[in-house]
């Protein structure tokens, strides 16, 4: 594969379009959801243009002293996908405690193909 060198002054000309659609709604029995569709550049104006394309989602569960969330990132273009779901606990008034896991899926080559597992344990103090 050969490498194409561009000049930096064609770097400034190079048009772009971005955008961004989305919708959140919150019920009063404390769940929320959201979802975005984003269209843009998949870099700073990179030559030649090519474009990413994803869909988010999100959903979210709170009953005190309990949080739960949950997200979901679809790449459309390499098909990849990533979900992160999360539990929180509230402990105290300024003490926080969350267990997350991350896993990832899709083409070795994609966005998210090459990323392992991971899980996360925060405990965080407010003051």
């Amino acid at each position: 594969m050969r490498k194409v060198r561009y000049p930096a002054s064609t770097l400034t000309q190079v048009p772009f379009t971005r955008a961004v659609l989305g919708v959140d709604y919150a019920f009063a029995n404390k769940l929320s959801r959201s979802g975005e569709l984003y269209q843009g550049p998949s870099g700073p104006k990179t030559l030649p243009p090519s474009a990413t394309r994803y869909v988010g989602a999100y959903l979210g569960y709170e009953t005190p002293p309990l949080k739960w969330s949950q997200r979901l990132v679809f790449y459309l273009t390499d098909r990849s996908r990533a979900i992160d779901a999360r539990l929180s606990w509230q402990a105290r008034q300024d003490l926080e405690l969350t267990l997350a896991v991350q896993t990832f899926d899709g083409p070795f080559e994609s966005e998210y193909g090459r990323r392992p597992a991971s899980l996360l344990v925060q405990l965080q103090r407010f003051f």
